[in-house]
C-alpha cells in the first residue's frame, strides 16, 4: 500500500494546526493529527499501513513523545520519527541510538522555522521520490472563468500527479464553452504556472473591489464578491476555500461578540467610534475577522472562544489610530510614513502599544487577543515593527492573525482608494 499519510502529534492545538496547514502546503498527503501519545499509538496501530512519516512533541500528558518512540522500537516499524521539542534530543535518555534504530529519524528543536520543518521532513521521506512544490498553482475552474475573461497566461488541466496538458495558450482567444467540457467531466480546479499567480491575482482583485466600489452592490453582494477573492488566493497559497457555511459561523461569532462588547460600557464607545469611521479603518477591520477566522477554519480551528479571541484582536487593532491614512501604513520605510511629521510618526509606530491601552484589563481580553494586537505588524523576515520579530518568535495563533491582517490590507487597497 503506499503511505500517503503524517502523523503530527502535540498537546498544543495551535501548533498542531499550524504545523498541519504547513505540510498540507508542501506535501500531497493527508495530515492525521493527534493530542497524546496514547492517542497517537492507538491511530498508529489502525492505520500504520497507511503513514509514512511521524512528526512528535516530548511533554505531552496521557504519554509522551517517547512512549510513541517506543512503541515503534517495539513493533519494529520503519517509520521515521522525527522529534518535534524545545529539548535537544541528546538530553532525553529514552532517544539514546535514535539514528541507529532508524537513519531516517531526526529531530527539530522549537521554535522553529517553516524552512527547517519542510526540509526535514523532505529529507525523512527523500526515498519516497515525494514532490514537494508542485509547479502549478490550482484555481477554481469557475473562479478563473468568472474572473479572468481575457486569457494572458498558459492554462493547464492536471491529469496526474506528474502530467498536465495545456488547454489554453498565453493570449490565444478563448473558445465558448472552453472549460465546460472539463467541468461535466467533474474537474473542479484549472492549474497555472507558479509565477504567473500574482498576475491572475491582480486581474481578480482588480475586478472584485471594482465591483465591490458600485454604489448599487448589496451586501450580499459584496460578501459573495469578497468570499470568491479569498477562495483564489487561498487555492494558490495552499488550496484552501471558504465555505458559505464557514461565512454564516464567523457571522454568528462576530454578532455575539459584538453584543458581549456593547455590555461593557467602555468597550461599547471604542466599538462606537469604530463603526462611525467610514473607509479603511472599518472595512479593515471587520474584513480581517473573516479572513483570520476562515484561514482558522480551513485548518481545523473550529473553536468559538478562539474566534471570539480573533475577533476581538480584529476590532481593536487599530482602535487608537484616528485616521484612514495612518491605519494604511505597514512599512516604516516607506514615503508615506516618511513623509508624516514626528509626533505622526510616533503614532502609528506605537499604535499597537496604545490600542492595548485603550481596550483595558484582560478580564474580556486575555494575553492572546492582547499579542496578537502588539504583534500584527510583525513579519517573517524581521523586518516589521514595534520589536522586528522573526517568524520563529510569534506563536502560532499570531502568525495567523499576521497573515490576515496583511491579506485584508491587500484587498482593500487594490481595491482602491479610501483613505
Amino acid at each position: 500500500m503506499n503511505k500517503k499519510k503524517i502523523l503530527v502529534i502535540d498537546d498544543e492545538p495551535e501548533i498542531r494546526e499550524v504545523i498541519a496547514a504547513i505540510l498540507e502546503s508542501y506535501f500531497d498527503r493527508d495530515i492525521l493529527l493527534a493530542a497524546s501519545g496514547n492517542e497517537a499509538i492507538a491511530i498508529l496501530k489502525a492505520q500504520h499501513l497507511e503513514i509514512s512519516l511521524v512528526l512528535c512533541d516530548f511533554s505531552m500528558p496521557d504519554g509522551n513523545g517517547a512512549t510513541v518512540y517506543n512503541h515503534l522500537r517495539e513493533t519494529k516499524s520503519d517509520i521515521p520519527y522525527i522529534l518535534c521539542s524545545s529539548y535537544e534530543i541528546g538530553e532525553i535518555k529514552e532517544f539514546e541510538n535514535f539514528k541507529q534504530t532508524n537513519p531516517k529519524n531526526d529531530s527539530i528543536t522549537k521554535p522553529f522555522s517553516s524552512q527547517i520543518l519542510v526540509d526535514t521532513i523532505s529529507n525523512a521521506l527523500s526515498d519516497e521520490n515525494q514532490e514537494v512544490l508542485e509547479p502549478y498553482c490550482r484555481v477554481r475552474i469557475d473562479k478563473f472563468e468568472e474572473f479572468c475573461k481575457d486569457n494572458l497566461i498558459n492554462v493547464y488541466i492536471k491529469l496526474s500527479s506528474s502530467k498536465y496538458i495545456k488547454i489554453l495558450k498565453e493570449n490565444e482567444k478563448r473558445a465558448p464553452g472552453v472549460f465546460q467540457k472539463y467541468i461535466d467531466k467533474n474537474a473542479e480546479y484549472v492549474w497555472i504556472e507558479n509565477e504567473k499567480y500574482q498576475d491572475v491575482s491582480d486581474v481578480i482583485l482588480e475586478k472584485i473591489f471594482s465591483a465591490l466600489n458600485t454604489p448599487n452592490a448589496s451586501p450580499e453582494e459584496k460578501i459573495e464578491l469578497t468570499i470568491s477573492g479569498i477562495e483564489v488566493i487561498q487555492d494558490c497559497v495552499k488550496n484552501l476555500g471558504i465555505s458559505q457555511k464557514t461565512i454564516e459561523a464567523i457571522e454568528k461569532v462576530v454578532d455575539s461578540t459584538e453584543k458581549a462588547i456593547k455590555e461593557t460600557d467602555s468597550l461599547s464607545d471604542l466599538l462606537d467610534s469604530l463603526n462611525k469611521k467610514k473607509g479603511y479603518l472599518k472595512d479593515h477591520a471587520f474584513l480581517t475577522s473573516y479572513v483570520a477566522c476562515s484561514i482558522a477554519e480551513v485548518v481545523d480551528i473550529k473553536n468559538e472562544n478562539l474566534w471570539a479571541n480573533i475577533i476581538k484582536a480584529s476590532i481593536f487593532h487599530n482602535i487608537s489610530l484616528p485616521t484612514n491614512e495612518k491605519a494604511t501604513i505597514f512599512d516604516l520605510k516607506s514615503p508615506q510614513y516618511i513623509a508624516l511629521e514626528q509626533k505622526d510618526q510616533f503614532q502609528v509606530r506605537e499604535h499597537m502599544h496604545k490600542s492595548v491601552e485603550l481596550i483595558g484589563g484582560e478580564q474580556f481580553f486575555p494575553k492572546e487577543v492582547r499579542k496578537m494586537i502588539l504583534n500584527h505588524h510583525e513579519q517573517p523576515d524581521g523586518s516589521g515593527y514595534p520589536s522586528g520579530l522573526k517568524e520563529n518568535e510569534v506563536t502560532p495563533l499570531e502568525a495567523l492573525f499576521i497573515l490576515a491582517v496583511n491579506l485584508s490590507n491587500t484587498f482593500i487597497i487594490k481595491g482602491g482608494d479610501q483613505t
